[in-house]
């Protein structure tokens, strides 16, 4: 068969991978996904990010959703951000401990039943700017589309809603009037702000930690009253703002293991998760994951080998995708050692 004729010289020829992938026959009545899966930059073959992608683009006339996942350090950010943005998909980055079974296996979980694809909002005459997401997503079933952004002018307007059921083309249009003074409902403009924040951040996992990129991140936690990593845990120079932890190693150590109920609860669109590991206990794995009431896992916060002290994370109510989760009611989920404890948390939006 195809996969046993398939062997590994050491060398990452992502170019001419995509190529094979994306020269293939696909039917035109249902939604063609393609995932791509490396652990390391390109090595052999073409190694020029700029013509991997425009490839890529120029290769993909079946409008494949493109999905990658870069595993481990040592992969091409960028890469893989531009590709799957680039073809209607979105990069997931595997480090540490990451399941890239459970990670993947998420994935096919959310794209398996496509609803409407190929979206597309506009507002005719209305002057909109700072819009969130850059490109929509499907829409899959069980899940939702949000897009927030600013404007500079006031009236009615019409908003119209493009997308593809299949191969039909389907057209919603809703007279919608946009005032011109602020205020109204005040949660909206925190979801915009946590819908910028999450741009940004997706932004500094892939560029790295700019400064303006971080000042913005603050600025806008400031602002909005969002915990960030770089808001939540300031006042700790050794936490990596990368994970959110806070862990506090000072001081006496705890006596026993046990899992705090989260803070705020109910929450909206952040909580914050504080658990303990006792003294004499060593180091020892710890997993702390969010779970729906069906079971279904999230989001891993937390997979890793660490050391007795007290520790916080900071829970943003997205799921391993990056994208928000609905209101309801989740699980948090702890295990250390064999200790295993669970708390409910509440998410309303």
């Amino acid at each position: 068969t195809f996969v046993f004729q398939l062997y590994a010289v050491g060398l990452t020829n992502i170019d001419l991978a995509l190529q094979t992938a994306l020269s293939q026959s696909f039917g035109d009545s249902t939604l063609n996904t393609i995932v791509f899966l490396t652990d390391g930059y390109p090595t052999w073959g073409e190694m020029n990010i700029a013509k991997i992608v425009e490839h890529a683009q120029n290769w993909n006339t079946a409008n494949a959703r493109l999905f990658t996942f870069g595993v481990g350090d040592e992969v091409s950010k960028p890469l893989l951000a531009d590709l799957a943005y680039g073809n209607g998909g979105y990069p997931t980055f595997i480090t540490g401990y990451d399941s890239i079974a459970l990670m993947v296996g998420h994935l096919f979980q959310r794209i398996s039943k496509p609803v409407l694809t190929n979206l597309e909002i506009s507002v005719a005459a209305l002057q909109r700017w700072d819009w969130y997401p850059k490109t929509l997503p499907d829409l899959f079933w069980g899940s939702q589309v949000l897009e927030l952004g600013r404007y500079r002018n006031s009236g009615q307007f019409t908003v119209t809603l493009r997308g593809k059921i299949k191969s039909d083309t389907l057209h919603l249009n809703q007279v919608a009037f946009f005032p011109d003074t602020s205020g109204g409902d005040r949660f909206v403009p925190r979801l915009w702000a946590q819908k910028k924040i999450n741009y940004l951040m997706g932004q500094i996992q892939i560029y790295g930690e700019k400064q303006e990129l971080v000042d913005q991140v603050i600025d806008l936690s400031l602002r909005y009253g969002i915990l960030t990593p770089y808001t939540a845990f300031i006042s700790n120079p050794n936490n990596s703002p990368g994970t959110g932890i806070s862990g506090d190693k000072s001081g006496p150590l705890p006596k026993q293991f046990a899992l705090f109920q989260n803070y705020p609860n109910p929450f909206n669109r952040s909580t914050q998760i504080s658990y303990t590991i006792p003294e004499g206990s060593g180091a020892i794995s710890v997993s702390l994951k969010i779970y729906d009431l069906t079971g279904k896992l999230v989001k891993v916060l937390v997979y890793k080998r660490q050391k007795p002290g007290f520790y916080s994370i900071v829970w943003n109510g997205t799921d391993h995708s990056g994208l928000e989760a609905a209101s309801g009611v989740y699980l948090v989920v702890l295990d250390a050692g064999a200790f295993h404890q669970s708390r409910k948390l509440i998410l309303l939006k």
